[in-house]
């Protein structure tokens, strides 16, 4: 089971990674939001996958904490890149420096977290045989805030992009429309993920998608 699992995080990070290479070489204006936006998947990935069999607490807590860090600035990148794409005007002065501060904040919480625990705690889980499985994850109150702030910058930035898609013409709305759903799809399965309290970011699994639909349609795909 262990190997299944190293073999397959393993692929998503070589997919990603071959991604950024084609993005850099095609040096245009989002090449640099979708280079940092994949190699941010990649660190999430790699911190997940880490943490979940993490061989000691404060290892996993370290390698969790610096997900949720990833997490959030992947939200920011993607905030900006849809604003790239789309054309959307924003209050660059206020929007940006807010988003830098807590982002800041924010880290420095998830890292100091090792030693505290005031942000989430993790549990060990064990299987049938009384064997060591994985860290489950708490979370506690402060932690929430880090969640209200990342979902609320991901609903408008589905806003962007879907209000984009409904304005543009047919030739144009497919691109607009596979990266909306793609990052719809992350959206609802987060909440999911809330409401039905899974022990697992299941997430994790379309961010690679999600990274190879940004890639195609600002790349390859005309118009």
């Amino acid at each position: 089971m262990n190997v299944i699992f190293m073999v397959y995080f393993i692929f998503l990070i070589s997919i990603l990674a071959g991604c950024i290479v084609i993005t850099r070489k095609t040096k245009t204006e989002f090449s640099f939001a979708i280079s940092v936006l994949l190699a941010l998947t990649i660190c999430m990935v790699s911190f997940y996958s880490t943490s979940l069999r993490a061989p000691r607490l404060h290892t996993g807590l370290l390698m969790l904490g610096l997900y949720f860090t990833c997490f959030y600035w992947l939200v920011i990148i993607m905030f900006y890149y849809a604003v790239l794409l789309t054309g959307y005007k924003t209050p660059v002065r206020y929007v940006w420096v807010i988003a830098a501060v807590f982002g800041v904040i924010d880290t420095m919480a998830m890292v100091l977290n090792t030693a505290g625990e005031f942000m989430f705690t993790l549990e060990p889980s064990y299987n049938g045989e009384g064997a060591f499985y994985c860290w489950l994850v708490r979370y506690k109150t402060p932690n929430y805030l880090h969640d209200i702030v990342c979902y609320t910058i991901m609903f408008f930035t589905l806003m962007i992009i879907g209000s984009k898609a409904a304005k543009s013409p047919r030739m144009y709305r497919r691109k607009y429309i596979s990266i909306f759903l793609s990052y719809c799809a992350i959206v609802l399965l987060k909440i999911l993920m809330y409401v039905f309290d899974w022990n697992l970011d299941y997430s994790l699994l379309l961010y690679t998608f999600l990274g190879i639909t940004v890639c195609y349609f600002t790349v390859y795909s005309i118009p």
